[in-house]
């Protein structure tokens, strides 16, 4: 795949997380993929394989009823198999509101994410929201 189509292949999982498309998803996260989440809360840890990023993703979806999404604001190629991406993270819970940025570093082997890095630019902000 050219960088080209790694940038559009994360634009598309953008918008299959936002339509809880786990149909898109599931084709586009290889099986053995890893997804790294920092922080003090209830998601933070390494993800290991699709099936525990997909529960992840619902999880998060059922906790905030639906709410939380990532809207892209960028999404820029870093070499052949990486792509970095900008989103804004907003959602609803427990009568907490999420607003905030985060980058998410995607590495991509034979037109798969096998690796994830989420990194808020507030930790405290996603800490508390999922606390």
């Amino acid at each position: 795949m050219t960088e080209q189509d790694n940038v559009a292949l994360i634009r598309r999982g953008f918008e299959a997380f936002n339509r809880a498309d786990v149909t898109t998803l599931s084709s586009i996260i290889a099986e053995s993929a890893v997804q790294h989440m920092p922080g003090d809360n209830r998601f933070a840890g390494d993800h290991r394989g699709r099936d525990d990023i997909l529960s992840m993703y619902g999880q998060m979806g059922e906790l905030s009823n639906g709410t939380f999404g990532a809207d892209l604001v960028d999404a820029t190629a870093d070499g052949p198999d990486r792509v970095i991406a900008r989103y804004a993270a907003r959602g609803a819970r427990d009568g907490k509101t999420l607003t905030g940025s985060h980058q998410l570093v995607f590495t991509i082997k034979d037109g798969a994410i096998v690796d994830l890095v989420d990194t808020p630019d507030d930790m405290s902000i996603w800490d508390q929201f999922w606390a």
